[in-house]
């Protein structure tokens, strides 16, 4: 048993900050701060995350590791932070890892391995919800062709046990693409930003987003966020709801992982007040939206996906600005 499943990517981080410069082939640059590792992957942040807000405790992370030393640290720093893990071991193929490399005053580059990842089976998923019987489940498309192809197969099975179910895209693809368009209208949470939005609903460019929102009351899930950034965020429900809430007054130093903390912010916040999707009334939902985006926030203060995520943080940010950011919310009924 558990409270929450968390299914999507692993990964190692392998990040070098503030390097003077890229070396030349045979060239030794030296650098002048430690090169940090960090886990990663959605599965990995958003149970981390989960256990640094303090709601949800009995958190499990679901995905697929390689037979090597990078899985064995993944496996380490989760059970570190108490995260249980039901990982699909991949034999001759390695755990997932990332070189990021950062020159100062220059955008990161990325050099990804996907590893196990992409083998992660529709079969492995289901088989560990019905270990589990979890009461939440977060699962991130794009993570393997063979689990988009069989997505209504997990989302069936989850509503069967009555699992709360919150969608998030890894990556954009057409399978991940064409997997979302199959059960967004039967899960409970989708989590999107503007631009996965427009490529589900094949929206033009041209079109302003409320527009886009107010066509789609009829077709969304109990509870559709789209993520905006610095613009804040703009939500639906089903029941034809529109909220549009502005964002956290913050500095951002790492945006890496806010739309992971993002959504362990919603379902924590969902366990915390015992909300109900079907029966919400709208001041929890502008609190639970908030806490959502303070966690989303929180996630940006510090280098590396979770880093900053805590329970303290979240309070400070809601204490020092969430009665602006409520009182400036809006919510519109479009039925």
């Amino acid at each position: 048993m558990a409270k929450a499943v968390n299914i999507g990517t692993f990964t190692v981080d392998i990040i070098a900050y503030d390097l003077p410069k890229i070396a030349f082939p045979g060239e030794i640059v030296y650098v002048e701060r430690p090169i940090d590792m960090y886990i990663g992957g959605h599965a990995s942040n958003v149970s981390i995350d989960m256990i640094k807000l303090s709601v949800i405790k009995d958190v499990v992370a679901i995905g697929a590791l390689g037979e090597d030393i990078f899985a064995r640290i993944i496996l380490d720093e989760l059970r570190r932070y108490g995260v249980k893990v039901e990982p699909q071991i991949v034999k001759d193929v390695g755990t997932a890892r990332n070189v990021i490399l950062v020159v100062k005053g220059e955008d990161r580059r990325f050099h990804i391995y996907e590893g196990a990842n992409p083998y992660l089976s529709h079969k492995h998923v289901l088989n560990s919800l019905v270990n589990l019987r979890p009461k939440y489940m977060y699962l991130a498309l794009g993570v393997s062709k063979d689990l988009d192809e069989n997505i209504a197969k997990v989302v069936k099975k989850a509503k069967n046990l009555g699992v709360l179910t919150l969608i998030d895209v890894a990556y954009v693809n057409e399978y991940s693409i064409r997997a979302l368009r199959k059960i967004i209208y039967e899960v409970d949470v989708v989590h999107l930003n503007e631009n996965e939005l427009r490529m589900v609903f094949n929206i033009p460019k041209n079109l302003d987003l409320l527009t886009i929102l107010k066509k789609l009351a009829d077709v969304c899930p109990k509870l559709l966020t789209i993520t905006l950034g610095g613009r804040g965020l703009t939500a639906l429900t089903k029941k034809g709801k529109l909220i549009i809430q502005p964002s956290f007054n913050i500095t951002p130093k790492d945006p890496t992982g806010a739309g992971d903390a993002f959504c362990a912010g919603i379902l924590s916040f969902m366990e915390l007040k015992k909300i109900s999707l079907t029966e919400v009334s709208d001041e929890d939902l502008k609190e639970l939206l908030l806490f959502a985006q303070a966690s989303g926030a929180s996630a940006t203060l510090a280098a590396g996906a979770t880093t900053a995520v805590s329970n303290e943080v979240v309070k400070e940010l809601i204490d020092n600005q969430g009665k602006g950011i409520i009182s400036s919310s809006k919510i519109i009924n479009l039925k």
